[in-house]
């Protein structure tokens, strides 16, 4: 740290690590914020989720007491944010995908949403990468449609 970084507020990462733990080299975690909510039907604001999760993160405590050890030593590495594509919910999971899939070979991609449609793009990456996958969904409602207002997914 030079001489004056110590007057800087901390980096708006998640869980504002500083280098070396937040550095995308040697992070085994990265997170990917996706501010998305093109198919909310009720209330709206999914896409204030990443962000908020992301605040709130600063006030973790790194040592896990199971593991025995501070989580931060593994390296996690914020990307910056997905731009949604809102004229085409498939070209928002195409952009997730895509990121996704740079990563699943040598890193544990953690997204943020955003709505529950994201996921999509992340574990196709993953089943891509690794074709036996088999995903636990665990929610209030189902949310399993292939089409949503006109919209194929």
């Amino acid at each position: 740290m030079t001489h004056i970084e110590k007057y800087f507020a901390s980096p708006r990462n998640f869980a504002g690590l500083l280098p070396p733990y937040s550095e995308l080299k040697s992070a085994k975690v990265v997170v990917l914020p996706v501010p998305f909510d093109g198919t909310a039907e009720w209330h709206s604001g999914s896409r204030h989720g990443p962000s908020a999760i992301i605040d709130a993160s600063e006030y973790l405590e790194f040592y896990d007491i199971d593991l025995d050890k501070e989580i931060q030593e593994v390296g996690i590495h914020t990307l910056p944010f997905i731009q949604p594509d809102y004229t085409s919910i498939k070209k928002t999971i195409e952009r997730v995908f895509h990121v996704s899939r740079e990563f699943t070979g040598s890193k544990f991609v953690l997204t943020l949403g955003g709505e529950h449609t994201i996921t999509l793009g992340v574990v196709r990456a993953y089943i891509e990468r690794y074709p036996g996958l088999s995903v636990l969904q665990l929610d209030a409602h189902a949310d399993l449609r292939n089409e949503y207002n006109g919209a194929h997914l």
